[in-house]
């Protein structure tokens, strides 16, 4: 199926326009795949605040999981550990500072 093209969709616009010999040096492939793994990092730390707020609003593991696509299995061994960290008490979730201390 092909998809066809729209021009108010940016990724359409960087996918289907014809590109000058600049435009394609620009667009470089190792450029495109570091441009994806910082989009991937944003994504990752995005989908673990949700985590967090959705338990911290009582939602299960299964429904995490079902909203991620995900069995409950999965998002609990995913994001347990971060939760069960950001959901402490803040005094409790990192050592104090010693007196004194810069």
């Amino acid at each position: 199926m092909n998809h066809p093209f729209n021009p108010n969709n940016p990724l359409d616009r960087y996918v289907f326009l014809p590109l000058t010999d600049a435009e394609r040096r620009r667009r470089h492939p190792l450029r495109a795949l570091q441009a994806a793994k910082d989009l991937d990092l944003i994504l990752n730390v995005a989908r673990e605040s949700a985590v967090i707020e959705a338990r911290r609003a009582g939602w299960t593991w299964g429904n995490i999981g079902e909203c991620l696509g995900i069995t409950r299995q999965a998002a609990h061994d995913r994001y347990a550990k971060a939760a069960a960290v950001m959901l402490k008490p803040a005094a409790t979730r990192w050592p104090e500072q010693p007196t004194g201390a810069p």
